[in-house]
């Protein structure tokens, strides 16, 4: 199940720059093979350089600690969500970044 608005066509907004924010990344920090805070830093570098379109990324840990929050902060996360997240937890962190 989708969560979140229905896709909309790229013409019928009416700026390119909307469309930066058309897709979310949650990133779980805890992954195995890549941390999350790593992968954020590769995406992020990538992001400036234009190589992917900018989006935000979100933080997604079990973690609540003020040094796990810093850390994602500065890597370049946009948000920060604690576990256990609910489903209407999602639906409001898509609504904060989804433009209207």
């Amino acid at each position: 199940q989708m969560i979140g608005r229905p896709p909309r066509s790229t013409q019928s907004r009416s700026s390119a720059a909307s469309d930066v924010y058309k897709r979310q990344i949650f990133m779980d920090i805890n992954m195995p093979i890549m941390d999350g805070i790593t992968a954020t830093f590769i995406l992020k570098q990538k992001m400036e350089r234009k190589e992917i379109p900018k989006c935000p990324i979100i933080a997604v840990t079990a973690s609540k600690s003020q040094e796990v929050e810093d850390k994602c902060g500065k890597v370049g996360m946009d948000d920060f969500m604690s576990k256990p997240c609910s489903k209407d937890d999602f639906e409001k962190m898509l609504s904060k970044w989804i433009p209207t």
